[in-house]
């Protein structure tokens, strides 16, 4: 079984790209071309761009606050192979795990501060002992791929 997010990526790339867009459009007519000015006080625009820069911040920055990462998951083959890459505005953490079914150990799903974070850890025997891989943020991965991950895994174990 192959899986990934990639389809869930796309999406905050493209929510960010609308955002971006936005924002210097909203920017431009409201400074630049003063078309606000004629209708709003100064100060309530001032307010308004204040809440519209925070939104716009919160937008882009959700993936990387969130820990949100491209998750390549596949079990074909003689080995358990778990890819994944940071997204967001600083892209550049791509790491794998690759552990042959013969030797796959387990795995322990964890979730930090109340849930809101979501972590894999993979085991596998190396000279006769259990080791432990550091954990994987699964976060960006819907409750249904978690499933099928955690269901592939388990007849592993």
């Amino acid at each position: 079984m192959t899986l990934n997010n990639g389809k869930r990526i796309v999406a905050f790339r493209l929510l960010s790209l609308v955002t971006t867009a936005l924002f210097v459009v909203y920017m431009l007519l409201a400074y630049f071309a003063r078309v606000f000015s004629s209708l709003i006080d100064s100060d309530i625009l001032d307010l308004i761009s204040v809440v519209v820069s925070v939104l716009y911040l919160i937008s882009v920055l959700w993936p990387l606050i969130r820990q949100y990462k491209y998750i390549y998951f596949s079990d074909d083959g003689n080995s358990v192979i778990l890819r994944w890459y940071s997204v967001g505005l600083i892209s550049g953490e791509s790491k794998s795990i690759e552990i042959p079914k013969n030797a796959f150990a387990g795995f322990e799903i964890s979730t930090k501060n109340l849930g809101f974070y979501r972590y894999i850890i993979l085991y596998q025997f190396f000279q006769n002992k259990k080791a432990g891989y550091p954990p994987v943020p699964v976060t960006a991965l819907d409750s249904a791929q978690l499933k099928k991950i955690t269901d592939a895994l388990l007849m592993y174990k």
